[in-house]
């Protein structure tokens, strides 16, 4: 799951790149930027779909819902184990100013999985989740939701702000 967790984080980075057309601005009183934008879930399966890393999935499905990305394959191959009849909900959120994501509700065959065993996996991939989309030290995440219609992500700008 960690190579999994990794490999759609970063095809959800791509799709925000994808999306620079699709921004709203607004300027706030204090004079930095509100932007906004919205990833469709054909925009982000179309990233992951191009990605030679999610070929371990077979017949990957992806529903986007309240609070989560909810996805299922009928199996996964990962370190030489495959696992069968598999679901995980990917939560997105801002923290620190950052985009944060945390792998959820694992569920292999049936059988849940403890969330608390994919700590360190939520832990090293807000770290690179940080440090991929975190180039610009003047943008700060306010918000990350998911609901069925799409991943909003807010932006705070502030100019004044070295690089």
């Amino acid at each position: 799951m960690n190579k999994a967790k990794r490999i759609f984080l970063i095809g959800m980075m791509a799709a925000i790149l994808l999306a620079c057309g699709m921004f709203d601005f607004s300027r706030n009183e204090d004079g930095t930027f509100r932007v906004e934008t919205n990833l469709t879930l054909e925009m982000i399966r179309a990233v992951i779909d191009n990605m030679d890393e999610m070929s371990s999935f077979v017949n990957l499905q992806m529903e986007l819902r309240d609070g989560h990305i909810f996805m299922q394959a009928d199996s996964v191959e990962y370190q030489g184990i495959t696992a069968r009849d598999v679901s995980f909900h990917v939560e997105l959120g801002a923290e620190n100013g950052k985009l944060s994501a945390r792998i959820t509700n694992v569920v292999v065959s049936g059988n849940e999985l403890d969330d608390s065993f994919f700590e360190s996996i939520n832990q090293v991939l807000a770290q690179r989740l940080a440090d991929s989309v975190q180039q610009d030290q003047r943008a700060q995440l306010e918000s990350a939701s998911v609901s069925p219609t799409g991943v909003l992500l807010v932006w705070r700008i502030d100019p004044s702000l070295g690089n």
